[in-house]
């Protein structure tokens, strides 16, 4: 349950309203014969640009079989996710080309930091999946990559790892997904009984779905595996200038996306998502880390909620080109935001550079960011044992309370105890090197690639993804 209401009813039904319009009489382009033949099954009109007009009683009726919830299943079972349980779930980065790392260069990323990446979220507490797309690896044939990064990540991690969606020629890339995922979870239909790969479907703004994208909705849908479908519109650019008008435009593509979805296969679970942001009108690049992008990440969960939808958000995010101050104050805010709006996943911890670079570093602040909200969102517990009127009275003659059973009782339960950051004296920070915080960060995420040794993967499962990888390399080669 969300903490803060910004949004009125009455403001959620109006875009609910302009949504209804924008899809029975502006229509959205879906461009797949396929998947306008099964739209034109359940009466969808289309028209001969491919645009389809979609009716208020056929999205009423739709979204009604989408799952409230559903656990997303983990190659370990301790790491499962509960979607749609009211906690925020924080995956990292998803879909970066470059990659600022531990030494403090900026290029593009490789396999290596894909499997370094997974590892460092392996090991922190906060960070709950694995994701997907972690970074885009420039050293592999773009093509195969999806296998590459689907064997890479779950080696290196028990907690949950998402799917590829971006399909090259008909289902490919979604089907590859498929088939691995079969191999780690006990094969097909094992695979079809519990959501275990979950796919991030982009619809292209304005008011259009590639075949790419729609080959992955139908292939995941057939599957049973959850979708989240996410739109990107940068407002002003390719969305009305007026938050209004591009949430009113994002609803309609998502909508229209989940549609599909349920379509092909009523019950596939779904995830409303939003990666929106305004377009900068000095630099032309989406400021993700906006208050207006804070603002259009609450509105999506809160239509999300009117929907009786899981939603996943883009909260902890910065326009920052390294983890400097800036970063800090945009994840932190959005971070505080996340924890009282209360979206069921936020991804992209890490992200920086308005979505095109990855840090590491950056990931693990985060990771810390989140420890602090979760203790301010924890509150005051307050009874007659934390009152301590007891305790008041012994004490009020000696001046502290330091050696009382009762402060060693309730100390660890009641204070935060940071890791990164550093609290003690002048002369003792200076004595142990006087390293600011994004020193310590590094030395942190240095140690644990050097120390965390994520769960093994069985050698038959390892073998036969490695048969897939080969396979897939081929194709393209």
């Amino acid at each position: 349950m969300s903490l803060l209401k910004i949004f009125s009813r009455e403001d959620i039904e109006k875009i609910h309203e302009a949504t209804m319009e924008i899809l029975e009489k502006i229509g959205v382009r879906f461009r797949s014969d396929k998947a306008a033949k099964y739209l034109k099954d359940v009466g969808v009109i289309f028209d001969e640009k491919k645009r389809a007009y979609i009716s208020r009683s056929l999205i009423e009726e739709f979204i009604k079989k989408v799952p409230k919830s559903f656990t997303w299943r983990a190659r370990n079972t301790k790491n499962n996710l509960e979607i749609g349980s009211g906690k925020v779930h924080l995956l990292p980065s998803y879909g970066a080309i470059y990659i600022l790392d531990l030494d403090g260069n900026r290029r593009l990323g490789t396999l290596k930091d894909v499997e370094e990446l997974t590892k460092i979220t392996d090991a922190l507490p906060n960070i709950h999946g694995a994701g997907g797309l972690i970074v885009q690896p420039s050293d592999i044939e773009a093509r195969a990559s999806h296998a590459y990064l689907y064997k890479t990540m779950i080696e290196n991690t028990s907690k949950c790892v998402m799917g590829y969606t971006r399909c090259i020629k008909d289902n490919d890339v979604a089907l590859d997904c498929m088939r691995m995922a079969s191999i780690v979870f006990g094969g097909e239909e094992e695979l079809k009984k519990v959501p275990t790969v979950m796919g991030l479907i982009n619809p292209r703004s304005p008011l259009e779905h590639d075949s790419s994208m729609l080959e992955s909705i139908i292939e995941y849908a057939k599957w049973k595996q959850p979708l989240i479908i996410a739109s990107f519109v940068i407002i002003g650019a390719t969305g009305p200038v007026t938050l209004a008008g591009s949430l009113a435009q994002h609803n309609a593509e998502v909508l229209s996306g989940i549609l599909l979805a349920q379509v092909v296969n009523p019950g596939t679970p779904i995830v409303y998502g939003s990666a929106t942001a305004p377009v900068d009108m000095k630099s032309g690049n989406p400021a993700i880390g906006s208050p207006e992008a804070l603002l259009f990440n609450t509105m999506s969960v809160e239509l999300a909620k009117f929907y009786n939808i899981p939603s996943r958000t883009s909260f902890l995010v910065s326009d920052s080109k390294i983890p400097d101050i800036q970063a800090g104050y945009e994840v932190a805010l959005g971070a505080l935001l996340a924890g009282t709006v209360k979206p069921d996943i936020n991804l992209h911890a890490g992200i920086i550079n308005s979505y095109l670079m990855t840090s590491p570093a950056q990931m693990v602040i985060n990771d810390e960011i989140w420890s602090y909200v979760n203790r301010f969102l924890r509150g005051i517990e307050i009874n007659y044992d934390t009152l301590a009127l007891d305790v008041i009275k012994k004490v009020v003659e000696k001046g502290h309370f330091l050696a009382e059973e009762h402060t060693r009782r309730f100390f660890f339960k009641e204070y935060y105890m940071p890791d990164i950051a550093d609290r003690s004296s002048w002369d003792e920070w200076v004595r142990k090197g006087g390293k600011d915080g994004l020193r310590r960060t590094i030395d942190k995420a240095k140690k644990i690639l050097e120390t965390h040794k994520p769960e093994p993967l069985d050698p038959d499962i390892k073998k036969g993804l490695d048969e897939i990888v080969r396979e897939v390399a081929k194709r393209w080669a």
